[in-house]
């Protein structure tokens, strides 16, 4: 693990939309490449994002721009896809939105198994310090606890408290992706936790940061952090 910290947003956020646009770049020259983006705080990057890689070759057929996480509500402003479709233009860019029927999940789930595609992913971290789709079980009902999001399923939806149906690649899912971004700002008790595994109670969550965001923390190989 890679900790990239720097002294405003501004300077977090065009540094990482530069190393991410080269790293993709990089990887269409040897494979098809598949982007998978979180919604929220991650959206702000994807207006330089979108500038940058629409500037390059076409590469409509080679790479695949898709979410992390969705929230399905009744307001469109609500949902990433929204933000996603906005700055990256349906006739540049092959998107994967994923729908309230889960009729995208083969297709996610096909690509996540590709082994000659690489996969990339951005995840932000949400207010209660949940990442991809995945929050805390106290905002999860009953049944959706008993769900393994360790298991062998790549993507699921669920049921939350804050929206009625959630979208989100798994912790085996993430555990597929080559290289991981994660992105953070005006965090600082999770910076200290990444930087000293310094768990503080007020965010532990029943345990919930350590096994989950810890966990895969630990576990990747190729994980970058950008935080300020």
């Amino acid at each position: 693990m890679k900790i990239n910290k720097f002294e405003n947003k501004n300077e977090l956020d065009t540094l990482l939309v530069q190393e991410l646009t080269e790293h993709i770049m990089s990887s269409l020259e040897n494979a098809n490449t598949a982007l998978f983006l979180s919604g929220g705080s991650v959206s702000s990057i994807y207006p330089k994002l979108a500038e940058n890689l629409g500037k390059r070759e076409n590469y409509k057929n080679s790479l695949i721009i898709g979410l992390v996480d969705e929230r399905f509500s009744e307001s469109e402003d609500e949902k990433n896809a929204t933000a996603l479709k906005k700055y990256f233009d349906e006739k540049k860019f092959n998107l994967l939105i994923p729908d309230s029927k889960d009729t995208k999940k083969d297709e996610y789930s096909k690509i996540l198994n590709e082994q000659h595609t690489r996969k990339i992913a951005v995840l932000g971290i949400g207010t209660d310090f949940h990442t991809a789709g995945i929050k805390p079980p106290r905002d999860m009902s009953d049944s959706t606890k008993a769900q393994n999001f360790n298991g062998d399923n790549l993507v699921t939806t669920y049921a939350a408290e804050d929206f009625p149906i959630r979208f989100t690649l798994t912790y085996t899912a993430l555990g597929k992706i080559e290289k991981i971004f994660i992105y953070f700002y005006n965090k600082p008790e999770l910076y200290d936790f990444l930087v000293n595994q310094d768990i503080k109670r007020n965010i532990s969550i029943d345990g919930y940061l350590e096994k989950n965001l810890g966990s895969l923390i630990r576990s990747h190989q190729d994980l970058q952090i950008y935080c300020s």
